[in-house]
């Protein structure tokens, strides 16, 4: 199991979607038993001979480790199993007390009665003619073997058929989804699926198996991409986790934020690759005005590139200042952080940043050769420098990530009360990020999502508790 401590190398991918909600397949199991959806009984005749046939009883259904990607294993417990086959030309009963099939299945979203509400549940059909219904994965008759021995199969053969034509009667509902057909509007519309997938990701052990909702959120078609879930993407004590693609924290986060900032930042003055969001060449925005002894600049920036590398943001800005004529003060500022889990004045959980390393900076002046220079003009050009590093900061020394984080978990808006607590060194809580992350995809039993650790790692991974109403006995809540 994935501890608190444990070395987890390299970054946490969604695999092109634009968020993934993952939980452990312990809980999925909970919820499995406590609201009774395995089907309790089975029935099985050939439809080419009515002497052949089998019928018994099911134990609880659950999710068990085997499977990969789309494919989903289920275990069957099989109880008092009675059946008749036929053995060359004669009909043999067979029975069996007790034992157990794992099949493969596949998941599918089902339409409710809510127009933009889908229930994920397992798929009663075929979508392929090289994907069954169920496929069987193993079976377990070691405990209480089939009388006579040999019937194993023709009982094996029975189940499937009955789980073949009978899969809809597992009416276990995992996650609901409200889903938009096309993007949404409004602060939290980049949380909000426009369409959806499911994965399974295998693991050691049950505590490190999970399942998946896949989601894009930005209308983009999702056509292409594979059912993928990062083996690390539920840590330690956490019940679930929700990522953020890179992509969408520079397209639909940071981006908007950084024109919030800057008003005169033009969408396509940048161009945003996999990893970085970067001003384009030939390309200049007006900052916001600084005054310094009395006179107003307007600095220019010239260069900037911020890079999302593994848990480290990279942040490289390079501005210009016209002092007077003939005279030009330039800064440049390198500064790397990371996202954390932090706690505000009123002891809240909110989006925090750490500075990794020392921020580089430095600065100069541009002075034509006809200027004449004076102690005068280098004091005003450092104080212009000085004052531009403050507007490329956000002000009050506050760097840009620390604002980008405070308005990602607070109303998406540069609000008089998020701009306060931002420059007294304080942020809004996580909670409506943790609201919005929750309300689109409700696993289950589940309650509300309660973050207890955040941390940049390619994606923004959010991990912690979901309230499960029902808590499998072999993994501890988190406190």
């Amino acid at each position: 199991m994935n501890t608190p401590g444990n070395d987890i190398s390299g970054e946490i991918s969604t695999f092109g979607w634009d968020t993934v909600f993952a939980v452990r397949i312990d809980n999925v199991n909970a919820a499995i038993a406590s609201h009774h959806t395995s089907p309790t009984t089975f029935s099985y005749t050939d439809p080419a001979d009515a002497n052949v046939y089998c019928s018994g009883g099911f134990g609880t259904w659950s999710v068990v480790r085997g499977g990969d990607g789309g494919g989903v294993n289920v275990q069957i417990p099989l109880e008092q199993v009675t059946g008749q086959m036929n053995d060359n030309a004669a009909y043999v009963a067979y029975t069996c007390a007790a034992a157990s099939v794992i099949v493969t299945v596949r998941l599918t979203y089902f339409d409710t009665s809510q127009p933009t509400q889908q229930n994920l549940k397992v798929n009663p059909v075929s979508t392929s003619p090289d994907v069954p219904v169920v496929e069987l994965y193993s079976s377990d008759f070691s405990t209480n073997p089939v009388v006579p021995a040999y019937a194993v199969y023709a009982l094996q053969a029975a189940v499937m058929n009955w789980c073949t034509a009978n899969l809809a009667a597992f009416e276990h509902v995992f996650s609901v989804i409200d889903i938009n057909g096309e993007a949404d509007t409004g602060d939290w519309a980049f949380l909000k699926p426009t369409s959806v997938s499911y994965a399974y990701v295998d693991g050691p052990t049950d505590d490190d198996a999970f399942l998946g909702v896949l989601t894009m959120t930005t209308g983009t078609p999702s056509g292409g991409l594979q059912q993928v879930l990062d083996t690390r993407i539920v840590q330690g004590t956490e019940e679930g986790a929700f990522c953020l693609s890179r992509g969408l924290l520079m397209n639909k986060l940071i981006l908007p934020n950084l024109q919030l900032l800057w008003p005169n930042l033009q969408t396509g003055q940048v161009t945003i690759s996999d990893d970085t969001l970067q001003l384009n060449p030939n390309e200049s925005v007006a900052l916001p005005q600084t005054q310094y002894q009395g006179n107003t600049y307007t600095p220019q920036l010239n260069e900037f590139t911020l890079t999302i590398e593994g848990a480290q943001l990279t942040i490289d800005a390079y501005t210009e200042t016209v002092v007077q004529d003939g005279v030009t003060a330039w800064c440049r500022n390198v500064e790397q952080y990371t996202i954390v889990k932090g706690t505000n004045s009123s002891g809240q959980t909110t989006l925090a940043y750490q500075a990794v390393g020392t921020p580089q900076t430095s600065n100069g002046h541009y002075i034509a050769e006809w200027v004449q220079i004076t102690d005068t003009i280098l004091a005003v050009v450092l104080g212009i420098a000085l004052a531009a590093l403050a507007i490329l900061s956000g002000g009050a020394a506050v760097p840009i990530i620390a604002i980008v984080g405070a308005l990602i978990v607070g109303a998406v808006a540069l609000s008089p009360t998020i701009n306060g607590m931002i420059q007294n060194n304080d942020a809004p809580a996580i909670d409506l990020l943790q609201e919005n992350i929750y309300a689109p995809i409700v696993w289950t039993d589940s309650q509300a999502f309660a973050v207890s650790t955040v941390d940049l790692n390619g994606s923004l991974r959010l991990g912690g508790a979901l309230g499960f109403t029902t808590a499998p006995p072999s993994v501890e809540r988190p406190t």
